[in-house]
């Protein structure tokens, strides 16, 4: 019996942060203005939520074929501080995140939020390219506080260009977006962190049992 429950005391301690779970947050997210051409090319952004963010995310389309790398995020709405945001894994050549809290609004009597901010990637097709019929990115938001059963709600859609412009597709499944929140900002869920707790209580309890 005191073997049993130590094991489970350490599988408590060691249990992994819950999954992330695809949820409706009312995203809607309007591109706005041509690619710009320099180094890399930039897009304008804005995103609308029914719930409350903090996290953002992008990462180049990777269910095709991959023309686009070194996503970073920037510009954010400019005619407010702009330390409300802070970048995250700034230098990765396949995802960039930022943290922080969105502007609100009201649209009738519900309340939204609202955040505007610019994508600068890499083409394959060079520096200074514009941007080619194929190529696309998906974008992520969080909640900013988890669900009642301690998981981080999240929803994406993905951004395409063809010889019509941008498009912007809701994407139903999950398999497009394989990322944890805590994957980027190493930051364990509630959940998680609950169960080390109880799961340390019960290891000292037990001790004092065999004292």
């Amino acid at each position: 019996m005191r073997i049993m429950l130590t094991f489970a005391a350490l599988i408590l301690i060691a249990a992994p942060a819950l999954a992330d779970m695809q949820a409706d947050l009312g995203l809607a997210i309007d591109v706005t203005g041509d690619a710009v051409p320099a180094n890399s090319y930039a897009k304008n952004i804005t995103i609308t939520t029914k719930q409350a963010f903090d996290l953002i995310a992008v990462k180049p389309d990777d269910v095709s074929t991959v023309r686009l790398s070194d996503p970073y995020l920037k510009d954010f709405n400019p005619s407010y501080p702009s330390d409300r945001w802070t970048p995250l894994l700034t230098g990765s050549p396949t995802l960039a995140a930022a943290q922080g809290t969105p502007l609100t609004y009201v649209s009738g009597s519900s309340q939204r939020w609202r955040e505007s901010f610019s994508i600068e990637l890499n083409p394959s097709s060079g520096p200074g390219t514009s941007p080619q019929d194929g190529d696309a990115f998906i974008v992520a938001v969080w909640g900013a506080a988890p669900n009642p059963v301690g998981e981080w709600e999240y929803e994406y859609q993905r951004i395409s260009y063809s010889l019509t412009g941008w498009q912007v597709e809701i994407l139903g499944g999950s398999s497009e977006w394989n990322i944890t929140r805590d994957e980027i900002t190493h930051v364990p869920a509630p959940a998680a962190i609950g169960l080390g707790v109880l799961g340390l209580a019960l290891v000292g309890w037990l001790k004092r049992r065999v004292g």
